[in-house]
């Protein structure tokens, strides 16, 4: 994702299949310098700012093949953390392997409900069975949204199963309405308070597990727009919500603010550079102060970018004179009008915006 002489935002996605054979750091970067470099012609190991995985180690150990990039996985392993711990998924221990009661609240209802979840998901891993649920979609025009457990490595999973057990709410209804009875106990288990706390858990939790990467891992996406299915959604009062959505909430809450206490400039610009968070990054930045510094610095940044770019291009082409004026005639013919315009007035264009700096480089140079 990078910003063109246009001041447009690229983002460039590089789908690949899943590699069977090596997982290696050095493998992973040597890839992506490679097809980013084939494909667009474009040296990412000198221009890439920031490394962000879904997981820690991988993130780690492949930013240390990149020669000026800036560590960022620490945000995706603690968003996981927090996700985890406000969920009721993780506990809190010490050394001694004593259990401690985590900041907000001790909440086991979150747990239960997540792993009742969980069972449901693999009762219908059976095709039998999963063709069967398929065909009751189709007659009641249902969505066909998947019910798969996620690897549990995953940042947001249990949010993932969440969201995709409400959707399939009212075909598991049906599917279970003529069930054997020895199929029903499961159905059962799963009583009216439960999906509703898990509505609240899910929608507290939905848009901090929109930033989980994993989903690009996957083979089977076409494209590297998302194409999960989703749904209006109706606002519900705080106030409104049971005992467990709130110690939920208090549970995340504290999580937020024990992992994210201060809010670092890069950290800053990382979200500024993340299209999905992009405009709401003074709702979430409270520091209206490091959130102006950060705005400077990367439009310092891109600026400083593109007039080191057009000054090498103006270098580049003094010492191509020459040749450029024997070849002329021979060229002229493979050069549109339209391309030598589009290319004069983009570099105008980046004259007027930056003349002050523009005379200065021409000067050094």
């Amino acid at each position: 994702m990078f910003i063109d002489s246009k001041w447009r935002l690229i983002k460039l996605s590089l789908l690949a299949p899943p590699n069977t054979q090596e997982h290696s750091a050095n493998t992973v970067a040597d890839s992506i310098k490679s097809e980013i470099s084939t494909r667009y012609d474009i040296d990412i190991d000198q221009y890439a700012r920031f490394t962000v995985s879904d997981t820690t180690e991988s993130a780690r150990n492949v930013s240390d093949h990149f020669s000026s990039t800036d560590q960022v996985d620490c945000l995706m392993h603690l968003l996981s953390l927090c996700l985890l711990y406000g969920l009721g998924l993780k506990k809190n221990t010490t050394s001694d392997g004593r259990v401690v009661v985590t900041l907000g609240g001790e909440f086991r209802d979150g747990l239960c409900v997540i792993q009742k979840l969980r069972d449901l998901a693999s009762f219908f891993n059976s095709p039998s069975r999963l063709t069967e649920l398929k065909q009751i979609k189709d007659v009641f025009g249902l969505p066909p949204v998947d019910i798969e457990v996620d690897s549990k490595t995953r940042v947001g999973y249990a949010v993932t199963l969440m969201r995709r057990s409400v959707f399939n709410h009212y075909a598991f209804t049906k599917y279970f309405e003529s069930a054997p009875l020895n199929e029903q106990t499961l159905w059962s288990s799963i009583s009216s308070a439960d999906w509703e706390l898990i509505t609240e858990m899910e929608g507290l939790t939905d848009q901090l597990a929109q930033f989980s990467v994993g989903n690009v891992q996957k083979d089977e996406r076409p494209t590297f727009r998302g194409n999960e299915f989703t749904q209006r959604r109706q606002s519900k009062l705080v106030s409104e919500f049971t005992w467990g959505g709130i110690r939920c909430r208090d549970r995340l809450r504290e999580q937020l603010a024990l992992r994210f206490p201060i809010q670092d400039v890069n950290d800053i610009k990382a979200l500024l550079l993340d299209p999905r968070i992009k405009a709401n990054a003074s709702i979430i930045v409270s520091d209206s102060s490091a959130l102006s510094q950060a705005e400077n610095e990367l439009q310092l940044e891109l600026e400083f970018i593109f007039q080191k770019y057009f000054a090498r291009n103006v270098v580049n082409d003094e010492s191509k004179e020459t040749v450029l004026e024997e070849a002329q005639t021979e060229q002229h013919c493979e050069t549109t009008p339209d391309s030598a315009m589009c290319s004069l007035l983009e570099k105008l264009c980046l004259m007027k915006a930056n003349w002050r700096d523009y005379q200065r480089l021409q000067n050094d140079v």
